[in-house]
């Protein structure tokens, strides 16, 4: 699951996405509901914008792109928890928020540890100077300049834990240090959101090849990083989208829903334009709860994204069940008896049976007599039995 909704940013447009009516939908099953998203361009001339709709399916992978702008404490300004003086150390921090990394959850109370050589290690750990691919691979990370950093005097760090942009939570960490041995400058700072988006944003470095950049789930499989090659990377930034969707189809290929509309639908905004968009889905799965939401990317750079709140839809039975009185028929009964009657009724619904009730009434149309009973099936008969007494 996606933990929040996500703003798109670069150095001179921003634009979001959000459910017109973002309260609890329910549609029959196979029938139709429209839902619509506003888009809205919040900065700048945001141009041509793509959406899509998805169904919420949990983590499939992470995408990576480098995104416009010189963003190095800049897009968020961070002085917060100054250290310097330590070389080859890590500090414990805690990010106030739980982030879905990968495939699990990494609580908010959870030790994760800054390595004054450039990276987060998430979990427990030691510092390391000197990385290989081997320990990228097999190792929980998440690296902006992993390598040699500086030395006791040239290593600084900031941290802003849990910091809120707009209902979107994060966590960042910057390194102001220098290549080891005052090799020339080496700044980079990492951002943590609780969507699970990651981003990592250089300052000014000094060229240098074989530093490592990208994230890794420590399982020697999945992963996602570089090494530097001796090329300028200054003032760059990189972003890691985590996605958990699967883009709806748009015909019925026994998925909960398709949709009749055209799966990728544009519009273009300037600065304070909004317009809504409308997708006519059918609720062609089964009965239960699901969860949507719409992706936007700038057709400008493909980096530049924004992602909607989950909208909660429920697919609902579609058709009331079928009940039928079989048996008793008219009957009598003598002043002052009593008699036993069997009440027979057969019961049919597309969907499983839960429970039926009967209900017996008098001439007065108050109830006498009440009695559910669990039933299971499709088509099953159940049966009553119920003593009449003739007082008058």
């Amino acid at each position: 699951t996606h933990f929040s909704a996500y703003v798109a940013k670069s150095s001179g447009y921003e634009f979001s996405v959000s459910p017109v009516d973002p309260t609890l939908q329910t549609v029959g099953q196979n029938g139709e509901i429209q839902i619509d998203f506003l888009v809205s361009c919040d900065v700048g001339n945001c141009g041509t914008i793509d959406l899509e709709l998805l169904l919420e399916t949990g983590f499939s992978n992470y995408e990576f792109f480098e995104i416009p702008g010189s963003n190095y404490n800049t897009q968020y300004t961070c002085t917060e928890n100054p250290t310097s003086g330590d070389d080859d150390s890590v500090r414990p921090y805690q990010l106030g928020f739980d982030f879905p990394y990968y495939s699990e959850t990494i609580s908010s109370s959870t030790n994760i540890n800054l390595d004054t050589n450039g990276r987060l290690i998430m979990g427990a750990g030691t510092s390391d100077y000197n990385p290989t691919v081997a320990e990228f691979d097999s190792q929980k990370v998440i690296a902006s300049i992993w390598t040699d950093l500086g030395d006791g005097t040239q290593n600084n760090e900031y941290t802003c834990l849990n910091k809120d942009d707009n209902g979107m939570k994060y966590s960042l960490f910057r390194f102001d240090s220098t290549w080891y041995n005052n090799a020339g400058s080496s700044q980079s700072e990492l951002i943590l959101f609780d969507n699970g988006n990651i981003q990592i944003n250089h300052g000014a470095l000094a060229t240098k090849s074989g530093v490592y950049t990208g994230i890794s789930a420590g399982d020697n499989s999945n992963n996602n990083y570089f090494t530097t090659d001796g090329t300028d990377y200054s003032s760059k930034s990189y972003i890691y989208y985590r996605n958990s969707g699967t883009q709806i189809p748009t015909t019925n290929t026994g998925q909960p829903f398709y949709t009749k509309s055209s799966q990728t639908q544009s519009v273009t905004l300037n600065i304070g334009q909004s317009q809504t968009i409308s997708y006519i889905i059918n609720a062609s799965g089964s009965i239960g709860l699901q969860n949507v939401f719409t992706r936007a990317k700038s057709q400008s750079s493909s980096g530049v994204r924004a992602q909607s709140q989950d909208l909660q839809v429920t697919i609902q039975d579609g058709q009331a069940p079928i009940a039928t009185l079989t048996s008793p028929s008219d009957n009598y009964i003598g002043t002052g008896s009593e008699k036993t009657f069997n009440f027979t009724a057969n019961f049919q619904d597309d969907t499983q049976l839960n429970s039926a009730t009967l209900f017996i009434y008098n001439d007065l149309n108050q109830i006498i007599y009440q009695n559910t009973t669990s039933i299971s099936g499709t088509n099953t008969n159940m049966v009553w039995e119920y003593t009449f007494s003739a007082a008058g």
